[in-house]
């Protein structure tokens, strides 16, 4: 059983994350981050269970996160993934 104040402290935890400030920073709760790649058509790698995998944006979400296709994979597989793990594609 999970303790109450473990509860509370990650509603806590999600609260800050769905602030305007922290979605417009690109997820990463800091000012300053590069031009994001969150655009709809732009081709990216993802970060996925530790390796890079070709795809592209389909989405810019609003609590900003990218929904993104993963070549070769079927719609099944898109997702939404945090800024932080996408990169320009090489």
């Amino acid at each position: 059983m999970v303790p109450i104040r473990n509860i509370l402290a990650s509603a806590l935890c999600l609260t800050a994350l769905a602030t305007p400030a922290f979605a417009q920073s690109g997820g990463s709760g800091s000012a300053g981050d590069a031009p994001s790649l969150c655009k709809p058509d732009t081709r990216v790698e993802i970060l996925s269970e530790g390796a890079w995998y070709p795809g592209v944006v389909l989405d810019a979400l609003r609590d900003g996160r990218c929904f993104v296709h993963y070549d070769g994979y079927g719609a099944d597989d898109d997702e939404a993934v945090a800024p932080k793990l996408i990169r320009s594609a090489r």
